[in-house]
């Protein structure tokens, strides 16, 4: 996985060739992301411009037909204020708003328009409904005190850690599926790092960290793990400037499990924190995207 071209700091990157219908153009580059770039670069076509200019609109088409919130625009902040569960503990800021300037944003939009459309199409199985995040009070007489039996945990407290314990379970059977799977099925991308949906990596038997990360993080939400719990995550480890993408788990809002689809960083279910020089740059969704920053 590479990052994406920073639209402001790199300036634009001509080939080696001067002459011809390709001239001063990088075709490593996508072409979106070479409109966006300074006014000083040399001149783009105009159809790369005006596929920048509506690719907001596009979005909002797709949230229009869909009936359900709008997507993030490009360079834009997120559709969605933070999860309500999220903890302002440990040592990173999962869901801040991202930065007008961001270069990340307009790859992951990218991503979520045509994931949505897959979606639309029915190339997508439909994620099992989520129960309200609370519900109405129905009682008809004063709440008694929360009594354990014996002294111990409240019957609240024995439920919510047998739920999260049969998660960890099939959290820990769909990494060791995930990994298994990318021993064979493990493609490098070509010279341009192409993002797929869900559809293209099993039409296509395979494809890299970010495609194969797509079964783990499909898998946990058709199995009924709530959806502001699950998140894409791109991870970067400073040293040797490599990126990875995880799914990430926030049974623990301030530190969440990690699923490595390949087995690079780590092949068994564990914290974020305990992933050493490994940070987290960005969590997604279909619908959201943010940016984590250190506390």
């Amino acid at each position: 996985m590479r990052p994406p071209a920073e639209p402001v700091s790199r300036g634009f990157q001509p080939n080696e060739s001067s002459t011809g219908a390709g001239a001063g153009l990088n075709p490593r580059r996508d072409p979106v992301e070479a409109c966006l770039m300074p006014s000083s670069r040399p001149k783009v076509p105009r159809w790369a411009r005006r596929a920048a200019a509506l690719l907001p609109l596009a979005a909002a088409s797709y949230a229009r037909a869909d009936a359900v919130p709008p997507l993030p625009t490009p360079f834009g902040a997120p559709a969605e204020a933070e999860p309500a569960f999220a903890s302002r503990a440990g040592g990173y800021s999962f869901f801040d708003r991202p930065e007008p300037s961001d270069p990340w944003t307009l790859r992951i939009g990218r991503w979520q328009l045509r994931q949505r459309a897959a979606q639309r199409a029915g190339l997508i199985p439909p994620f099992p409904s989520q129960p309200p995040a609370s519900l109405p009070a129905v009682a008809t007489e004063p709440a008694r005190p929360a009594q354990g039996a014996a002294g111990g945990a409240s019957l609240a407290a024995s439920y919510e850690e047998f739920v999260n314990g049969r998660r960890r379970e099939i959290a820990g059977q769909v990494l060791r599926w995930v990994q298994a799977e990318a021993k064979t099925r493990f493609v490098e991308d070509g010279p341009i790092d192409h993002w797929p949906t869900l559809p293209e990596v099993l039409t296509a038997n395979g494809d890299d960290c970010d495609g194969l990360e797509l079964l783990a993080y499909h898998a946990l939400r058709q199995l009924g793990f709530p959806d502001d719990r699950v998140y894409r995550a791109i991870l970067r480890r400073s040293r040797f400037d490599q990126h990875h993408m995880v799914t990430l788990w926030f049974e623990d809002p301030a530190d969440p499990w990690v699923i490595d689809p390949t087995a690079t960083i780590t092949s068994q279910l564990r914290r974020l924190s305990e992933l050493g020089e490994w940070v987290p740059l960005k969590v997604f969704s279909e619908t959201r995207e943010y940016t984590v920053t250190a506390r």
